[in-house]
């Protein structure tokens, strides 16, 4: 249950857990595959997946550029997929080999990176109509056959378009072997589509080589950009294993840091340059004898805070397609609040969300534990008991940072209060996302 009020109640909470603007460390935990049925559609070789609302996903195949819109059922306690249904698909227009998705909420628009051109498209979420092509820096025009534009992802808010080439173009060196991994470029878009920084990257070496030796790869197959920013990396390898070199897929999950990586913009070739690639950080990885991860999507958060994640594989020639679920911690918003102080004006904290969106600031004097699951907010389970009383609310700046100023009343009761804000979004909320929630005392 959810109560409003118009002004802060006597009682508030305190003492602040995190300070503003620090990141919280991400981790990944593995939940499990589901098997994924065509369902009638002819739907296979599918490379790329992207949330749209409450459980509906859409996925695209590499060889026919169709788009189709997918039921899957999250068990929001668990974070496993408990039911898949893919209906008919839509085509995309101008699509040869579409191999990134990326959906944007805010504008209605569906995003698709395609290897041949190579380019990026916008669509009609739909019906695939074309609305707008986007700029692909000329560099990207030296991509090798079958190594370009593999990754497509969406900053929530539409604030960042990022997409990268699977392995090294033609001027930045060699495929990855068994004894070096590949450089890829990771472009960025800012939220006029326009270029906004480029990056080098590299991908493992292959672990060792396998009686498919012509089909060996350790490149990138898709990117995760989260709301605040961070960006994550699929790497996908097919390399062999153990005395007779088994052929088997490894799913690599890294997140990247680009803290002192050149800007690789203005440099027109890699290969034999002075430059600093990215870092990166290895968060989860995966093996398998045949599935062969292509795309990676986030999707609604979880009763925990954390947020699902789900990788879909292709259908490897007729073998095997599914879903995959993780649990990706330390990616949503955060709540931090000053030290309250009767008689003292505190300051409430919330981010990142969209500039401009409306954070709700909840409290209970019940403390924290399993809570009500509001309509308003899409069923998402909140962690304060009830009753829960809404105390205010802010627009987001434009950094989509949220500041909400309370006076603590001189009489306020010493007793502990526990706080937690969430942001409504989505078709009945089905978007919605909630902070860690603070509970502490009120000093005198």
């Amino acid at each position: 249950m959810l109560m409003s009020s118009a002004f802060w109640p006597l009682i508030i909470g305190g003492a602040a857990l995190l300070m503003p603007g620090v990141t919280q460390e991400l981790s990944i935990d593995a939940v499990g595959r589901i098997g994924l049925s065509s369902d009638g559609t002819g739907a296979g070789e599918l490379s790329a997946i992207t949330w749209i609302d409450d459980a509906l996903f859409h996925i695209v195949s590499d060889t026919n550029a169709t788009v189709y819109p997918t039921s899957i059922e999250i068990n929001r306690r668990t974070g496993a997929v408990t039911h898949t249904n893919m209906q008919s698909g839509y085509v995309l227009a101008n699509g040869v080999d579409v191999e990134g998705l990326a959906f944007s909420d805010d504008i209605g628009t569906l995003y698709a990176g395609d290897e041949v051109g190579p380019a990026v498209r916008a669509h009609v979420v739909g019906d695939g109509s074309l609305l707008e092509p986007v700029t692909v820096p000329d560099v990207f025009g030296s991509v090798r056959a079958n190594f370009g534009i593999e990754s497509l992802a969406l900053q929530d808010g539409h604030r960042s378009l990022w997409f990268c080439n699977e392995e090294a173009l033609t001027v930045d060196g060699p495929l990855s072997t068994t004894t070096m991994g590949t450089v890829i470029r990771i472009q960025r878009l800012d939220a006029d589509l326009q270029p906004g920084g480029q990056w080098a990257y590299r991908t493992d070496a292959i672990t060792n080589d396998s009686p498919l030796i012509d089909e060996e790869r350790s490149g990138v197959s898709d990117l995760l950009v989260l709301p605040d920013g961070r960006v994550l990396v699929l790497e996908r390898e097919l390399g062999g294993v153990g005395f007779l070199k088994r052929p088997e897929f490894r799913s690599r999950i890294y997140e990247v840091d680009f803290t002192t990586a050149t800007d690789t913009s203005a440099i027109g070739a890699l290969d034999g340059a002075q430059y600093a690639p990215a870092d990166k950080h290895l968060l989860w990885e995966g093996r398998f004898s045949f599935e062969n991860y292509e795309g990676i999507t986030l999707g609604p958060q979880l009763d925990d805070g954390s947020f699902c994640v789900l990788l879909v594989s292709d259908d490897g020639g007729g073998l095997l397609q599914s879903v995959y679920a993780l649990r990706l911690y330390g990616a949503g918003p955060r709540l931090t609040q000053d030290d309250l102080v009767r008689g003292m004006t505190t300051t409430f904290h919330i981010e990142p969300i969209r500039p401009g969106e409306t954070a709700y600031l909840l409290y209970s004097t019940n403390g924290v534990g399993p809570g009500p699951r509001p309509s308003q907010i899409g069923g998402l389970r909140l962690d304060l008991v009830t009753p829960v009383t809404v105390a205010g609310s802010a627009e987001a700046d434009t950094d989509g940072l949220v500041t909400i100023q309370m006076r603590i009343p001189a009489n306020a009761p010493l007793i502990d209060v526990s706080t937690q804000a969430i942001v409504m979004r989505g078709l009945n909320g089905a978007r919605s996302v909630k902070t860690n929630t603070v509970t502490a005392p009120t000093l005198p």
